[in-house]
């Protein structure tokens, strides 16, 4: 008799353990900004020739307004 509950249990278990199927959040890739892209010096974003604390300060300000919310002040 112990068996035939044995048996019972693992079935109800197997059938609660059934594979569903959700929907993933949408992945983005976060790329460079392409328009102040510098290809011979990747560091320099503005185009100057060098690379300062201006570049730094520039993606910065860049990664800080596409995550801004709409209609919020800097």
């Amino acid at each position: 008799m112990g068996t035939k509950r044995n048996k019972r249990t693992r079935s109800r278990r197997h059938a609660s353990r059934r594979w569903i199927a959700e929907r993933l959040e949408d992945r983005r890739l976060l790329a460079g900004f392409e328009a102040i892209h510098n290809s011979s010096i990747p560091a320099d974003v503005n185009g100057d020739g060098d690379v300062t604390l201006q570049d730094a300060f520039a993606v910065v300000q860049g990664i800080h307004r596409q995550y801004q919310p709409s209609g919020a002040a800097a």
